[in-house]
């Protein structure tokens, strides 16, 4: 799996004239040599692709870590240590000829990062952007099994929230309990970690589509929505579903059945040779129809893999055409500011005959937890 990656991205050099790409967002890097580090936002790794040669940086405190990788112990990434995460740039300029053309992600590296690298070696530094993006559009096997697992405990971890629920006096649990309780579920399914953090929202906070778990307190006769997901050996689930606590109104009832109705237009209308913008607008017919569209305040869905947002992007200026091993969530919603809100969301696979949708197991019809 890395060794066809990296053998890709050398290739792109060979076409593109360049001597190397260095590689510095720490999702490609894991992407290509399976190294990850604890602090994503910091840089802990770079990576660098030559014709030729493939060498990861990281600082000492990593090293174990990154001599347990299969690319390095298999010898196809030649590891190199600095001493602290600082010697990493300089590690890098060792290993280039003076004056070579070497490509970089432009919307990963600092501008104070540049100027540093220029600093250390003659270089003609190239930007690149989206060669890498473009690879991860299209999940291999490998990939959509993990990522059929981390689906899968999502769903699970749905049902043991609706079942607690249902046998519990939830009236004295407060949002961040249902949080809690579901990172506790899901980590006994499987789960690394969340791969975001949940909104768990009660009442009128749900008509905020990106709400903030708080202290609101569980009652009846409010709907509760959760949006959840988690992190399984690197990639990512992103579930949503609509509860209501005790017995919904006739007009709840009405609002629930046309984002349903949505959501499954929307799951028919993924297929390959398709755009995004035709799946986003089959949905949204549904509730253009009953004057609602006013309501649905963002778009359909995203893909997903090792981000939980990554493209492709369901919206209504976006035109990315579907293509089998493609991802994408569809997940529409109607938010009634100050009463309630409905949001519906699925994971399909855009397969060469239609989709495959993951999220099967987790109930999607009206629940009413009394």
């Amino acid at each position: 799996m890395f060794s066809a990656r990296l053998k890709v991205l050398q290739k792109m050099l060979r076409d593109r004239n360049a001597q190397a790409f260095f590689i510095t967002n720490p999702v490609h890097i894991f992407y290509c040599t399976g190294f990850v580090g604890l602090v994503p936002t910091e840089r802990e790794s770079t990576l660098l692709v030559t014709v030729e040669d493939i060498f990861l940086y990281v600082p000492a405190m990593y090293e174990t870590q990154a001599r347990a990788c299969s690319t390095v112990q298999g010898g196809l990434v030649q590891l190199s240590v600095a001493r602290e995460r600082d010697g990493l740039l300089k590690l890098f300029a060792a290993d280039v000829a003076q004056h070579s053309s070497i490509l970089f992600e432009s919307n990963n590296l600092s501008v104070a990062e540049w100027k540093r690298m220029e600093n250390y070696a003659q270089l003609r530094l190239v930007p690149e952007d989206g060669f890498l993006e473009n690879m991860r559009l299209l999940k291999d096997q490998q990939e959509l099994e993990v990522l059929r697992t981390a689906v899968r405990i999502g769903d699970e971890v749905f049902q043991d929230t609706v079942h607690f629920l249902q046998r519990n006096n939830y009236t004295q649990l407060f949002e961040f309990d249902i949080a809690q309780m579901l990172l506790t579920f899901g980590r006994k399914r499987g789960a690394d970690s969340f791969s975001f953090d949940p909104i768990v929202a009660v009442g009128s906070g749900s008509a905020e589509p990106h709400y903030f778990t708080g202290a609101k307190k569980l009652q009846k006769g409010l709907p509760l929505l959760l949006d959840f997901g988690f992190r399984y050996k690197g990639y990512c689930s992103d579930l949503t579903r609509t509860v209501y606590l005790g017995k919904a109104s006739e007009r709840f009832r009405q609002m629930y059945g046309f984002v349903l109705a949505s959501n499954q237009v929307g799951i028919s209308s993924c297929k390959s040779h398709v755009t995004t913008r035709s799946v986003y607008d089959a949905a949204n017919r549904v509730f253009q129809e009953q004057r609602l569209e006013k309501h649905f305040i963002h778009g359909l869905g995203h893909g997903i893999g090792l981000q939980v947002h990554e493209p492709p992007y369901a919206r209504a200026d976006m035109d990315t055409v579907l293509a089998p091993g493609m991802t994408l969530t569809i997940e529409p919603g109607l938010y009634f500011e100050k009463e309630f809100g409905i949001r519906i969301e699925d994971l399909t696979v855009i397969t060469s005959n239609g989709c495959e949708v993951l999220s099967t197991r987790s109930e999607k019809h009206l629940i009413e937890i009394i």
